[in-house]
């Protein structure tokens, strides 16, 4: 008998592959927690990628709250099936599913039609935010540390 496609342990691997960590299949199904003959959860999803060093939560999202997510997501279908939403704009999501060589733009209402809401976000660790702007706030942390340093240069400075 032939097993079906596990859609959660290759949403699992396409989204690692995102975020620069190549895993093959033999690989991602020694970190599962799960018997190889069951389908990939969430939970295994999510602990997989904790042991790969990976920041992993599981969440309920509504669609305007999915617009808002930068990194592509595990999306739960009410098939108990998993797919990933790629990216969103405006009310069109590039969702991918993983028996489907290519990725397919849903609107709002297609989406909310086979989403039930449940999604699992990973994201590196330690990694600031894309959008992050570099500004005076950086340096304050290094400045109150060095405050005394700082003073007395800034008063050599007025002197002169």
């Amino acid at each position: 008998m032939e097993k079906k496609q596990d859609s959660g342990l290759s949403c699992f691997m396409i989204v690692m592959k995102f975020h620069g960590i190549p895993i093959t299949k033999e690989q991602a199904e020694t970190l599962s927690v799960l018997d190889p003959e069951q389908k990939t959860g969430e939970i295994e999803i999510i602990e997989s990628a904790k042991k790969l060093k990976m920041r992993a939560k599981l969440c309920k999202l509504n669609l305007k709250k999915l617009k808002d997510v930068k990194a592509p997501i595990i999306a739960k279908n009410k098939n108990d099936g998993f797919f990933i939403v790629a990216k969103s704009q405006d009310d069109k999501f590039m969702v991918l599913f993983t028996d489907k060589a290519q990725p397919e733009v849903k609107t709002r209402e297609e989406l909310s039609e086979i989403w039930d809401g449940t999604a699992i976000l990973i994201t590196k660790k330690g990694i600031m935010d894309r959008e992050a702007v570099f500004s005076f706030k950086w340096f304050i942390p290094t400045i109150l540390k060095f405050k005394k340093e700082f003073i007395q240069v800034l008063i050599a400075v007025l002197q002169y």
